[in-house]
Order: C-alpha cells, then sequence, then structure tokens
C-alpha cells in the first residue's frame, strides 16, 4: 500500500476544508487521517485509535444510506452518542467505490453546510482522489485476494490448506456456513468479466455487512459469497444482510430487465461448525440450499439446508438416473403443461375443485388431463407408487437445472 499517496489525499482535503479528515476503505479500515485541527468526536476518535469503524459508528453510517450515494453529502450528527455532524466523500473508481473520505465538524456549533459547500466545489477533483486511493491500495487488494482463495480452498478440501489464520473466528464459538447470491449473477444469459463481477461482489458484501455487528469472514467465489458468520450474528442480521446485498447488486450491478427485480438467496447451513473439517461438511450444505432456492422459488429466500426436504436427497444423487413415465410424457406434444399442472397437483394440499380453480380450469378438465397421462404412463398418476415416482422426478428435474455457481471444479457434483 502507497501510504504516501493516501496521505497526501487527506491533507489536500483537510487543507481545503480546514478540518480533520479520515479515509476509510470499503472495509470500514482506517487508511489514512490528519491531526491539524482539534476535535471532540467519538467515532473519529475511536477509529483513529482502532484502525476501524466501530461498530457503532458502522451503523450510524449505514443510516446515510452509503450504498446508494456517489456524491458528497451531510451524515447528521448524533449527539446523545457524541457524534458530530460530518461530510461524507464516497470515492467511486470505475463505477465501484474504493473508499470514503470523512470531513468532521469542528463541534456541535460549527455547520456542516458550508463545508459541503466547499467539498462540491471540488468538481473533477474527488474522481482524481478516487483514482489516486486505488493506486494506492492496489497491492493490498491482491493480499485480501490471496486471503479470499485461501478461504474457498480451506471449505473444498478440509485439512489440506493452512487453516491456522481461520482460529480466532473459531474460538469464538460455533461458526454458521452461508452462501449468498442473485439471479442477476448466476443466471446464464447474464455475461459479464470474472473480475467485474468479484468486484461487485466484495462491493455489495462490503455494503450489506455495515450494520452487522457480529464477525463475518467471507469471500466471492464465482457468482455467490460464501461467509462464515461467528456466533454474534443472529438471524435477524442475516435478514438485514440479505436485503442490503439485494440492494447493492440492483443499484450497482449489471441488472437486466427480470433478474433485476427478482430478490437476493441465501442458503444456510443446518450444522455449525467448530473445526475445519466441520465447516466444509457445513459449506456443502449452504450450497445445495441456495441452489434449491435458485430452481423453487417457493422455498423462502433465507433458504436453511434442513427445509429445503427432497433436494437434500437429490444433492447426493447420481443425475444421470431418469423417469421413464417423466420421459414418456415430456415427450407428447402437450408434455410440459401436462408436467406442470402434474407438479402442482402433488405439491398441493387442496381439495380437487380448489386445485383446478387455481389452474384455472374446470374440475371436469383436471380428470379429463389425469386420464389423458393414465394413457400416457399407462398406470394412474395418483397411485401412490406412481406419484411417488413422478413427484420425485419433477423435482430432479427442477435440480438438474439448478445454478453452478463457482468458477472451480469440486469431486462432489453440487457445483
Amino acid at each position: 500500500m502507497d501510504q504516501g499517496k493516501l496521505d497526501h489525499v487527506v491533507d489536500e482535503v483537510a487543507g481545503i476544508t480546514g478540518r480533520n479528515v479520515t479515509l476509510d476503505d470499503v472495509f470500514s479500515r482506517v487508511l489514512a487521517y490528519n491531526t491539524n485541527f482539534p476535535t471532540t468526536d467519538r467515532a473519529r476518535t475511536e477509529a483513529v485509535l482502532m484502525k476501524e469503524v466501530s461498530a457503532e459508528a458502522r451503523v450510524w453510517e449505514a443510516e446515510g444510506d452509503l450504498t446508494s450515494k456517489t456524491r458528497p453529502f451531510i451524515l447528521p450528527a448524533r449527539p446523545e452518542v457524541g457524534f458530530l455532524a460530518r461530510i461524507c466523500i464516497p470515492l467511486v473508481f470505475q463505477g465501484f467505490k474504493v473508499g470514503y473520505l470523512w470531513v468532521a465538524t469542528s463541534d456541535p456549533s460549527d455547520p456542516p453546510g458550508p463545508i459541503l459547500d466547499s467539498v462540491l466545489a471540488l468538481g473533477e477533483r474527488i474522481e482524481q482522489f478516487a483514482y489516486a486511493v486505488r493506486e494506492a491500495i492496489e497491492p493490498a487488494t491482491r493480499e485480501s485476494v490471496a486471503k479470499e482463495r485461501a478461504l474457498l480452498a480451506v471449505l473444498r478440501e478440509p485439512g489440506r490448506h493452512d487453516e491456522l489464520w481461520l482460529s480466532d473466528l473459531l474460538e469464538e464459538g460455533p461458526v454458521r456456513v452461508t452462501v449468498l447470491s442473485h439471479p442477476t449473477l448466476y443466471q446464464r444469459h447474464v455475461t459479464f468479466g470474472m473480475q467485474e463481477r468479484a468486484t461487485l461482489l466484495r462491493h455489495a458484501m462490503t455494503e450489506a455487512l455495515r450494520k452487522v455487528s457480529g464477525k463475518v469472514t467471507w469471500a466471492p467465489a464465482g457468482t455467490c459469497v460464501v461467509a462464515l458468520l461467528g456466533p454474534g450474528v443472529s438471524n435477524l442480521d442475516i435478514s438485514s444482510m440479505l436485503r442490503r446485498f439485494e440492494r447493492a447488486v440492483t443499484l450497482h450491478g449489471i441488472s437486466n430487465g427480470e433478474s433485476s427485480a427478482l430478490p437476493a438467496e441465501i442458503g444456510l447451513s443446518a450444522q455449525t461448525g467448530a473445526t475445519v473439517e466441520e465447516l466444509g461438511a457445513s459449506f456443502r450444505e449452504a450450497l445445495v440450499a441456495l441452489q434449491a432456492r435458485a430452481v423453487d422459488t417457493r422455498l423462502p429466500a433465507v433458504s436453511a439446508y434442513n427445509s429445503v426436504g427432497i433436494y437434500q436427497f437429490l444433492a447426493q444423487l447420481d443425475q444421470k438416473a431418469k423417469s421413464s413415465r417423466l420421459a414418456a410424457i415430456e415427450a407428447t406434444a402437450k408434455g410440459q403443461d401436462l408436467l406442470e399442472m402434474l407438479e402442482q397437483l402433488y405439491d398441493s394440499d387442496k381439495p380437487r375443485n380448489e386445485l383446478a380453480a387455481d389452474l384455472h380450469i374446470h374440475r371436469t378438465s383436471l380428470y379429463h388431463r389425469l386420464r389423458s397421462l393414465g394413457k400416457i404412463i399407462g398406470d394412474d398418476p395418483l397411485a401412490s407408487h406412481v406419484r411417488l415416482d413422478l413427484h420425485v422426478a419433477l423435482k430432479a428435474r427442477r435440480w438438474s437445472r439448478r445454478p453452478r455457481l463457482f468458477s472451480w471444479d469440486v469431486e462432489t457434483s453440487d457445483l
């Protein structure tokens, strides 16, 4: 990291505004700061001492809606906790944020409006600051990428890689593994570069974690993010994290039509891991849960492995297995319509007349279609053994269309 370049950016902004300035990266780590002027701002003092923004201050910053802001704005004071008003200057390089410059007011009577005016007068100079910061942190970015790859290697093949750096997280207690993604990222008709996608994922995940105070270790992986959640991360945190991840992808991602309107998705492992070996098994569970949600939107957006039912079983099967009955129906002219009707019937607990109404057909038409199916397969589609065969085959057909979320292969077939 070129500290001289970072210090130069901070000193220039401090000289223009006549106030103390702090430079944070997108991970809330303090990169540079000046000490030219006195200040009583608790948020700044804590950040300088800890070299990172405190959890309380991150929540305050998130209330300023950092995800959607690309131009300088005022973050109002919170005098009850000792936070002075400040001006935030988002630094955007090639469409992605590389950091934030924070200009602190001197005291509660110091109005932020004139400071914002002086910042806005900088114009294109702000873009030059963003370029300088991006260039200065490039070596640190490469180091972060190496650590991300190390995390994925540990999860992929527990015991074959150096996992000592995970010990701090595991010492806090059992860890849950999650996998997050968005249809924009994995649908086949969406094409953009691997590096661009990884940058988007890093940005989205950073924004998603701004209100999460528990410890999270994560890495972008192909078309998703793998995250290890410490015991301090609650279910409410997970829901909030997913909403903010979705918003960041929608605002800053490559959105196209229908996929951008769909919700983000997260798969949760059923078990928690207290060892690296257990984390590997939990990772597989979280991945299956996310893939199940991707092919069956009746599952909740926050999909837990222990609630995906038949997909747990299908993830362990040889995907070359086929149902001759399903193949016979597929081969007919109206096979797809019949299979959609059949899956709705098998999935529903409703009486036939209510199901017919849901299908927008008369009850007699429903019985007629069932008779047609019986002729195609040579058996009653409602007989218990036939129903089991076809219902599992229909779910297996869905499972076969699951997104392959990673750019690397592993020995199991569920990636």
